[in-house]
């Protein structure tokens, strides 16, 4: 029921169309656009050559505003790895368009401007600004190598609103705590990270990835007011740490109220990327996002990124797509291997119907979308439910893996030797085998659906289209109806015979049409996932008297005593 493999040698061996993509291995061997070796493409037709890596880059600048995406959002890497798979098969150019992150040429996940933009950011609560206290001015660094500048120092008195304001009052367990001569500091959250991230690192280590974090509602976050009457009350954990659980969200409401009373010193932040071999600190108005802060914003970036990066590469194989169109050929498609399917489907569907409407190429609204990434049964039933844009499946390991059945029940049974009839008894009848050799039909009904296989013996007529035939259950007497077919094809061919193949075998395109013939004559109501209708096969009445007859002969007779 496939249309062709990614398997090359079954290719070859077999002749099955050869169809898939490149890996993302191809993708991250390309660093940048200086590594292509080849960089022209002769036209299809009149035999032009013009540079594709030129070409793509000028339709990426166009498409930039027509998909609202930055170039700067697209990896070179990337762009390079299309731009020589291209070359390589124009006639065939299919491109995986989710291997990189954002920026990122090289890895997937590095920081960049956009990551560390303090605009997007979430912070514990009204108070906190991010800072981490008891750090020297030189030292300030962000964990995820970004630093900022221009945000109003916050006394430590005021710090994750955490410390009471009156006098008495104990401090809290940051501020309790002297830095110098102390290995590791506790911080008051059950998120754990090592203390290395919260340090500067002289050597720029590369930062941890994020913790798993539980986001509370916002419904839930306590006021500033609470929080502060939760510490004055002196509630705390079972370690001495006071209960800031709820103080880990701030809604955007807030945020955003904070930021217009910032003013323009806010609005003027500058976000510096660190140079190689880490973030250096330096400068008194450096501010550090403390750990609660960093590891929720790791992760909310994260989220945000997924979508992104396929931006990126979508931006790059259209490029690519109309470079290659101007030297006569048309691109395939594209596949996708991560991330919600169904919503990236209709978005890469989505941009192609925008793009065949603004360049006025019609076919460009029709490329291919293939969808991959451990796929099976339920995932693609999922997915239709979902109103996906997908046209194609790729399917590996839930084909090649039987995972519902990795054990395949099945053994042979003797039911005749030397023209002599076997059976073989048992009490489970599912394992009595009926003897003698038998052919087998298909009876459809008039709608051309198929209605049930019927077994005879070899020696029968066989059904006539339009004759009532008694068609039994082959154990239980009851079970039993007459079918008039409208139509008779019989199943039972013989292709090995004597020790050699005794007629010519079919071929897999006519295997693969035969299945798909027969799928369409099974009802709808067989091939349902949930609860289908069990397909019936029967007896003829001659070989269901034929069973029962031979199996009173075999069958012991017990002594009673």
């Amino acid at each position: 029921g496939f249309d062709g493999t990614s398997n090359v040698l079954a290719g070859k061996l077999f002749n099955i169309p050869v169809k898939g993509t490149h890996a993302h291995a191809y993708i991250t061997s390309f660093t940048g656009i200086d590594e292509l070796k080849t960089r022209v493409l002769q036209h299809k037709e009149d035999g032009t050559i013009r540079d594709i890596l030129e070409l793509a880059m000028e339709h990426r600048a166009a498409l930039a505003s027509v998909l609202d995406v930055s170039t700067d959002e697209s990896s070179e890497g990337e762009l390079a790895a299309m731009v020589s798979f291209a070359i390589a098969f124009p006639d065939g150019f299919m491109a995986l368009v989710d291997t990189y992150d954002v920026k990122s040429d090289k890895l997937l996940g590095e920081p960049t401007e956009e990551l560390c933009d303090l605009r997007d950011s979430v912070v514990c609560d009204l108070l906190c600004e991010g800072r981490l206290h008891d750090q020297d001015e030189d030292e300030s660094v962000h964990p995820s190598g970004c630093t900022t500048t221009t945000l109003p120092e916050i006394p430590e008195e005021e710090c994750n609103g955490c410390c009471a304001e009156e006098d008495g009052e104990t401090p809290c367990t940051l501020h309790d705590l002297e830095l110098e001569g102390q290995e590791e500091v506790e911080e008051p959250q059950e998120v754990e990270e090592p203390n290395e991230q919260n340090e500067p690192d002289p050597e720029g280590a590369e930062p941890c990835p994020p913790p798993s974090i539980t986001v509370e509602d916002e419904d839930e976050s306590p006021t500033g007011n609470e929080s502060e009457t939760a510490a004055g009350k002196g509630g705390s954990d079972e370690n001495g740490n006071e209960d800031i659980e709820d103080q880990n969200v701030r809604n955007a409401t807030e945020q955003e109220e904070e930021e217009e009373k910032e003013g323009e010193d806010e609005s003027q932040n500058q976000v510096v990327l660190p140079e190689e071999g880490g973030g250096v600190g330096g400068g008194e108005d450096e501010i550090v996002r403390c750990a609660n802060c960093e590891a929720l914003n790791t992760m909310i970036h994260h989220l945000k990124s997924v979508g992104k990066s396929f931006r990126s590469g979508l931006l790059n194989f259209c490029a690519v797509a109309l470079a290659i169109n101007d030297q006569g050929y048309r691109a395939i498609g594209i596949r996708i291997d991560s991330g919600d399917l169904a919503y990236l489907s209709c978005l890469a569907r989505e941009t192609f119907e925008r793009i065949a409407e603004r360049f006025k190429l019609p076919w460009f609204s029709k490329l291919t979308i293939v969808a991959s990434n451990d796929i099976n049964e339920d995932t693609i039933l999922s997915l239709n439910e979902q109103g996906h844009k997908i046209d194609c499946f790729g399917i590996g390991t839930h084909l090649v893996t039987c995972q519902r059945q990795p054990a395949l029940g099945c053994v042979y049974k003797m039911v005749e030797i030397n023209n002599q009839p076997r059976i073989k008894l048992s009490q489970d009848v599912g394992k009595v085998t009926m003897p003698g050799s038998k052919n087998v039909f298909r009876l459809y009904g008039a709608d051309g659906h198929a209605l049930i296989d019927l077994l005879q013996r070899v020696d029968e007529n066989p059904p006539e289209v339009g004759q009532k035939v008694l068609c039994r259950h082959p154990f239980q007497e009851s079970k039993r109806a007459y079918v008039i077919p409208a139509q008779v094809e019989p199943l039972y061919r013989v292709y090995w015979a004597d020790g050699r193949v005794a007629q010519v075998l079919p071929s897999l395109e006519e295997v693969r049409e035969r299945v798909q013939a027969s799928l369409k004559t099974l009802r709808q109501d067989h091939k349902r996932t949930l609860n289908p209708t069990p397909y019936k096969v029967a007896v003829s009445d001659n070989l269901y008297n034929f069973i029962h007859e031979l199996w009173l002969q075999n069958a012991p007779i017990g002594e009673l005593s």
